[in-house]
Formats: structure tokens, C-alpha cells, sequence
């Protein structure tokens, strides 16, 4: 699995110098790619080209940081192309989403662009995708094969909406499919998708099914070899085959083999792999599964188009709710979109499985770690699980230490409270959103650093009560497992020292009139350090500025007229640990 792969030269090159690549943003009529050209090419010789297609609510530049494939460009001579979504997800084929633009033709697109401007070899075109990338990549599998040669998907399985509108077609391709058995959306075998409040559901192809759709296309005649975690299907039309590979231990994740990383580093590298298969090399075929040492981890990365390494950056990181993931709480608060304006990195974490639920999709935070109201709670670490992302990152990206904000909606907000106790020397912003400190938070959170506090609640949401959660303990006492919110933002004033508050009430206009808005704005806080507290009057359980994305049963009313995203960022964009 560590061996470099040689596709176009005979020499192992010892240093990779990232900065020798020419990457740029080319626009076409339809969209925007990365182009990533290495430094050594002249265009005497025909290369490969890799087009790459980024998971939901991330971007081309940080497809390229979690895929490696612009080391590979200059270490091996190939060019890379990495197609922006016209939204934080691609158009492919799911009859619920409504998104104008046709991202075959504009992938297609990228595709003429790109050999029409370079020497490619049309015999080594790959076309690759991850997460939602890869619904896009089974997407024109099925629509237009031809373009390429080899398309290979992780982290995603096929969805039964691919194979209903499969177009009929006898092009076959080449086809690889990374899994990972952790992995707790895509299974091992194929059943009904149901979000949370939904009637009904879509089913989810398991292995045994998305790779019997494809053999059966390509009519393929031998039955697949397997090695353990590896299954490959031969004897199909034009020689193709088609593979799919177990990652144990893995979840959504595209594994890399990097000394410099700490998180899901498995001894396996997935884009390694993929060029091994586009080249016919397979000598992947013949390795062992690792056994996973540490838990995996998943997160989406979104780096604008404006970003340049030679300026120090800040950091966006955005914590999910109960039942959430980062990168659809992401698309949700139309975070992007903002990224893109002020050029800031968007980090969007996510949590692990409450294993005491029994459901798979309950994630969540583990804020409650070492409290004494739930000896059996989680053991793990978000804290440390937060700041290793920014650690890893690091090594690729130019980040500000001093500008790195974490905010966080409902069990995401209570996370963020965490936060602000563990490492108030690390963020220079909090912010939360229909969350509340926890129960037991005076016990973990005895320092007295000041930290810069923006608080976001409903008084009518149903959820995380303006009041507090009480419950019952063990021993007949209660205890609040959501403190109220006057206990919260009292606890952080006395712990700021701030002498007074100044009250504001906003007026909402008509179109809004069933809410409105009060801000508290605490003063002359020790460290100057800000403390602001936003009550949306007769708000719910939400993200202000945002319809929709939360079943009406749940978020309550929704003020529009306060955009919580911008609110935010314009509270995070004056604060500096220096």
C-alpha cells in the first residue's frame, strides 16, 4: 500500500514540491474548475487526466487537500481537474432536488476543456468523486460512460434512483468503489433511507447490489475474486472491470497514508489505489486489511475560491445538531456562500453515534464528558477531536491561530459551550444557536478566562426551553439537563466581570410580526472580551434567516428577518485571540 505509484516516470521522486504546480480557476459557461497542471509538463507526451468531484457543502481546493492528487500530479506528470458545484450539492439524478444546471454537460464540459488545451491521453481519463462527488460519478456512469475509462467513487454507494434512471447504454467503463465498514449511512446490504421526519423513504443500494448492477451492465461472466475485504468482477465487456474495496475501520472517509496527519491514518491510501487501478497495476489487489487502531473520524472542508497560501487565513467551524452532519447543517445555513465573500476556511465537524440511543443516525457531541450526572457517557474527546482537525489542516493550509470561531446549532451549541470551558486560549469566537450550557457544566468549566460569547435562543422554542430542561437524577434530586439561558450568559458575565448590560429591542417588520428581537449586550467585560445575547421573542428551535431544513413541528417560528450566518461572522470578524 505505501509504494509510490509510477505512471509516467521511472524515477521515485523523494521531494514533492507543491509549489512547482500551476493551479488556477478556469470558467466556463456553466461553471467554474481547479486545474492543477504539474510543473514538469511540456506537452510532448500524452498524460492522464483525473477529474475530481468534492463531497456536499465542500469546494475543488479542498478536494484537492483530502485527495492528494496535486502531489501526485508533479510526482507523476498527470493533470487534475476538481469541477465546482453550482450549489453545495452536484444535480445528480435525485428527483427531489431541484437544481437548474445540468452538471453532466458541465462536467463534459470540463472534460473538452481540458484536452482541447492539453496533451491528454484519452486511454487514462478518470473521472472520480466523493460523498455526494460520487452520486455525481454514478450518475454519468450511467448517462455518459464514454468520457472516460475508469470512474471510481468513495464513500458513496448507489441509491435506487440510479438504477431507475440508468440510461441504456452498452459503453463500459471501468469501475472502482471504496466502502468503509464503518461507514453508518452506506451499508453492507441494501435497504430504506428514511430521514428523520419523513413518511417515506429511498433505498440505499448495499454492496452485493451496486456491484451486481455494474457487472451485470458490463456483462461481466467470471464470478468476482475476493480477498477478504477486496472483490473484483472480470470477464466483462471491452476487458473492464469492476472492483470495490472494504476500507476496515473507515467511515466516509477518503483515507490517505500521511506522516503529517493524525487523524484515520489506516496504512491506506484510497487515491493511491485509484491510480494504481487506472494503470492496470495490481498489486493492490494482493494487500491485507489494516486493523484500525484509532476511531474514525469524518468531517467536510470548504476553502474558498479567493484563498491564497500566502496569506494567514481564518477558520469557520460549524457544529451540527442532534441527527445532523456537518456538511448538511453547512448547505443548510447557507454558510458557503459567505466563505466565498469574505474568505474564510469553513471546517464542518461530525459527531459520533450515541451508542446508548441504539439508533446509528442519533450523532451528536459529547459535551457531557467527565460530568459526574453521566458516569457512562461517552469517553471520547471532541475537544481534542476539534483541534487535531485544525492540526492536520495546518500542515496544508496557511491558518490564522489567532482568527479560528466555532459556532454551533442545538446539540452543536451545547458543544460549543464545552468549547469555550476547554480551551477558551484556542477559539477567538463562540456562538451559539438554540443550545444551552449542560447540566453539570460547573464542574468541568472552573476557569476564568475570558472568551467572546455570542448567544442565539428562542424564548418559545420547544426543544432546548429558554427555561431549562429539568430532570430527574438517580437520587430523587433534579437537574437540568439544558440550563436555562439568563444561567448560561449569567454564568459567563460573572466569570467576564462585566459590570452592566445594555438592552436593545429590535423592531421586525410585518412580514414577521409573530416574532421579535431582543439583544442584551454586556459591558465593560474584563479583557474587553464581547458578551451578546440574542432573543428571538416567541422564536423556536432554529437557525434564524433560514426556512425550512427543520420539520415546522420542531422549529417552531422561524424569524427571517435576522440572518444568524452573517450575524455571527460579523460578531467573529472583530475578535482576535491577539
Amino acid at each position: 500500500m505505501r509504494k509510490l505509484l509510477l505512471i509516467l516516470v521511472s524515477t521515485i521522486l523523494t521531494t514533492i514540491i507543491i509549489s512547482a504546480q500551476e493551479s488556477t480557476y478556469i470558467e466556463l459557461d456553466q461553471g467554474v474548475y481547479r486545474l492543477t497542471v504539474p510543473e514538469n509538463y511540456t506537452g510532448e507526451v500524452a498524460v492522464p487526466l483525473v477529474v475530481a468531484l468534492h463531497s456536499t457543502a465542500s469546494s475543488p481546493h479542498a478536494m484537492a487537500i483530502m485527495t492528494g492528487f496535486d502531489e501526485y500530479a508533479e510526482a507523476t506528470g498527470m493533470i487534475v481537474a476538481y469541477p465546482k458545484s453550482d450549489s453545495d450539492i452536484w444535480n445528480e439524478g435525485n428527483p427531489q432536488l431541484d437544481i437548474p444546471r445540468d452538471d453532466v454537460a458541465f462536467i463534459n464540459d470540463v472534460v473538452a476543456s481540458v484536452t482541447d488545451a492539453y496533451n491528454i491521453d484519452n486511454e487514462q481519463i478518470m473521472l472520480t468523486g466523493y460523498g455526494s462527488g460520487g452520486l455525481m460519478a454514478y450518475h454519468i456512469a450511467c448517462e455518459s460512460p464514454e468520457t472516460f475509462n475508469t470512474i471510481a467513487v468513495a464513500g458513496a454507494m448507489m441509491w435506487g434512483y440510479h438504477v431507475d434512471n440508468c440510461a441504456e447504454t452498452s459503453a463500459p467503463v471501468n469501475m472502482m468503489i471504496f466502502r468503509g465498514s464503518e461507514d453508518i449511512v452506506y451499508l453492507e446490504d441494501t435497504y430504506e433511507f428514511r430521514g428523520l421526519f419523513d413518511a417515506t423513504g429511498q433505498p440505499i443500494f448495499g454492496v452485493d447490489d451496486t456491484l451486481d448492477h455494474w457487472g451485470t451492465r458490463f456483462n461481466c461472466t467470471n464470478l468476482p475474486t475476493e480477498s477478504n475485504h477486496i472483490r473484483v468482477y472480470q470477464g466483462c465487456d471491452d476487458d473492464v472491470r469492476v472492483a470495490y474495496v472494504e476500507l476496515t475501520g473507515a467511515r466516509q472517509n477518503w483515507l490517505r497514508d500521511r506522516d503529517d496527519w493524525v487523524l484515520n491514518q489506516f496504512d491506506v491510501d484510497v487515491s493511491e489505489i485509484m491510480l494504481q487501478f487506472l494503470q492496470g497495476d495490481d498489486s493492490w489487489i494482493e494487500s491485507e486489511p489494516i486493523a484500525a487502531t484509532t476511531q474514525a473520524r469524518t468531517y467536510s472542508l470548504y476553502v474558498p475560491q479567493s484563498y491564497d497560501d500566502t496569506t494567514e487565513t481564518p477558520v469557520f467551524i460549524l457544529l451540527h445538531g442532534r441527527f445532523g452532519n456537518g456538511a448538511g447543517t453547512a448547505s443548510h445555513t447557507q454558510i458557503n456562500v459567505l466563505a466565498e465573500e469574505e474568505g474564510f476556511i469553513g471546517i464542518y465537524p461530525d459527531g459520533l453515534t450515541n451508542a446508548a440511543s441504539g439508533v446509528t443516525r442519533d450523532t451528536g457531541w459529547n459535551y457531557i464528558r467527565d460530568v459526574p450526572y453521566y458516569p457512562n457517557a461517552h469517553i471520547h474527546d471532541d475537544t481534542e477531536f476539534i483541534q487535531t482537525i485544525i492540526d492536520d489542516l495546518s500542515q496544508d493550509l496557511n491558518i490564522d491561530r489567532n482568527r479560528i470561531y466555532v459556532a454551533g446549532l442545538s446539540n452543536g451549541g451545547f458543544m460549543v459551550q464545552r468549547l469555550a470551558c476547554d480551551a477558551p486560549e484556542y477559539f477567538a469566537g463562540f456562538a451559539s444557536v438554540a443550545g444551552a450550557g449542560f447540566g453539570g457544566m460547573h464542574t468541568v468549566c472552573d476557569g476564568d478566562e475570558s472568551v467572546n460569547m455570542l448567544v442565539m435562543h428562542g424564548t418559545l422554542d420547544n426543544n432546548i426551553q429558554w427555561s431549562g430542561n429539568p430532570q430527574q437524577a438517580p437520587d430523587g434530586s433534579t437537574f437540568y439537563s439544558a440550563l436555562p439561558i439568563p444561567v448560561v450568559t449569567e454564568y459567563w458575565a460573572q466569570r467576564m466581570q462585566c459590570t452592566d448590560s445594555t438592552r436593545d429591542d429590535v423592531d421586525i417588520p410585518d412580514t414577521q410580526s409573530e416574532t421579535g428581537l431582543m439583544i442584551l449586550t454586556a459591558n465593560n467585560c474584563k479583557d474587553d472580551a464581547d458578551l451578546v445575547i440574542y432573543a428571538i421573542i416567541n422564536g423556536g428551535h432554529n437557525w434564524p434567516g433560514i426556512d425550512g431544513g427543520i420539520p415546522n413541528q420542531v422549529a417552531g417560528l422561524i424569524n427571517l428577518e435576522v440572518n444568524a450566518t452573517q450575524i455571527i461572522w460579523d460578531f467573529f470578524i472583530s475578535q482576535s485571540l491577539d
